[in-house]
C-alpha cells in the first residue's frame, strides 16, 4: 500500500501543471535573469589604476619614505599597482587637475602632505586615505624609535646605537602581523547572495508540494481524501509516502536548479557546494506542511 500510494502521489504532483512550473521553470527563468542583470556589475566596479600627480620639488625630495611608498605604487610592474603618477611642478599638477587629466596632486606644506582634489568619489577617497596612512605610519615609526631611544639613555646607555635600533624599530613596524585575516572564499562573490536567495525560494516552494500531496488526502479537501479515509488502510503509511513523494519531487527541482545555475550560468557557489547542497535539502522539510483535519503542522 505505501509503494502503491507513493506511486500515486508522485505522478499526481507531476501532473500538476501549475505546481511543477513554480517549482521547476520559474526558479530557472528568475536564474537567468539574475545573470543577465547583475553578470557584468562586479567588471564596471572594478578598481582602476588611478592617474594622480606628485609635485617633485626640494619638500618632496626630503619625504623619502613617500618617495619609496608612491613608487612601489606607481611601479608598472608590481601587480598591485594602484596609481598612474605624474612628477611635475605645481603649475602643471593645477593644469592637469582642472583639465581632469588626474584625479588629485600631492603637495608638501612644512612638512605635511596635503592632497588637493575638485570633486569627491572613490578615487578621491583612495588617494587621500593611502596619503594619511602612509603619514601615520611614518609618525608611529618615528614615536617608537624616539621610545627605543630614550629607553635606552635611561638604563645609563650613552653610546646608542642608532642605527641598530632603526632596524630594529623598521623591522619591527613594517613586519609586523596583521590582527584580521580573511578566511572567506577566495572565489565567493558578493553577488552570490541573490542565488543562495533563489535557492531559498526554490525550498519554500516545497511546502506547496507537500500541502498538496497532503490535501489529496483529507476528507474535507478532495473526494480522493473522502475515499481514503474509509478505505481500510494505515492513515500513517498514506501520509509518509505522500510527504516522501513530494519531498523528492521537490528534490529534483533543487537539483535541475543547481545544474543549471553550475553548469550552465557558471554560478561559483564557493569551496562548500556539498553543504549548500545539504543545507537545501535540509530546508525543504522544514517547508512541508501537514493539515490533518484541522491540526496543522509545521
Amino acid at each position: 500500500m505505501f509503494v502503491h500510494n507513493f506511486k500515486y502521489a508522485f505522478k499526481t504532483l507531476f501532473r500538476n501543471r501549475m505546481l511543477i512550473f513554480w517549482t521547476f521553470a520559474f526558479p530557472i527563468i528568475l536564474g537567468t535573469l539574475f545573470n543577465m542583470a547583475f553578470s557584468n556589475i562586479e567588471n564596471s566596479e572594478k578598481l582602476n589604476i588611478i592617474d594622480i600627480a606628485i609635485v617633485d620639488n626640494s619638500d618632496f625630495q626630503k619625504e623619502e619614505a613617500f618617495k619609496e611608498s608612491f613608487k612601489v605604487l606607481g611601479d608598472e610592474k608590481n601587480e598591485d599597482r594602484l596609481f598612474n603618477i605624474k612628477y611635475t611642478d605645481e603649475e602643471d599638477a593645477k593644469r592637469l587637475l582642472n583639465d581632469e587629466k588626474i584625479t588629485g596632486y600631492l603637495t608638501f606644506e612644512e612638512g605635511k602632505p596635503r592632497v588637493t582634489v575638485i570633486t569627491n568619489g572613490i578615487n578621491e577617497t583612495i588617494f587621500k586615505y593611502v596619503t594619511e596612512e602612509i603619514s601615520q605610519s611614518i609618525d608611529i615609526t618615528r614615536n617608537v624609535l624616539n621610545s627605543e631611544i630614550q629607553k635606552e639613555i635611561m638604563q645609563g646607555n650613552y653610546n646608542v646605537d642608532y642605527e641598530k635600533i632603526y632596524r630594529y624599530v623598521l623591522d619591527m613596524t613594517l613586519n609586523q602581523e596583521a590582527g584580521i585575516k580573511d578566511i572567506s572564499s577566495n572565489n565567493l562573490s558578493y553577488m552570490m547572495i541573490e542565488f543562495y536567495t533563489l535557492t531559498a525560494m526554490t525550498c519554500l516552494y516545497g511546502g506547496i508540494l507537500g500541502m498538496t500531496a497532503i490535501n489529496q488526502n483529507l476528507p474535507n479537501m478532495s473526494n480522493n481524501g473522502k475515499r481514503v479515509a474509509v478505505a481500510p488502510t494505515s492513515k500513517g503509511k498514506v501520509i509518509l509516502s505522500s510527504l516522501l513523494a513530494s519531498y523528492i519531487v521537490q528534490a529534483i527541482g533543487v537539483a535541475i536548479l543547481f545544474v543549471y545555475t553550475i553548469f550552465v550560468l557558471k554560478v561559483d557557489y564557493g569551496s562548500n557546494l556539498p553543504l549548500i547542497v545539504l543545507l537545501a535539502g535540509s530546508r525543504k522539510l522544514g517547508w512541508f506542511v501537514f493539515r490533518i483535519d484541522g491540526w496543522n503542522c509545521v
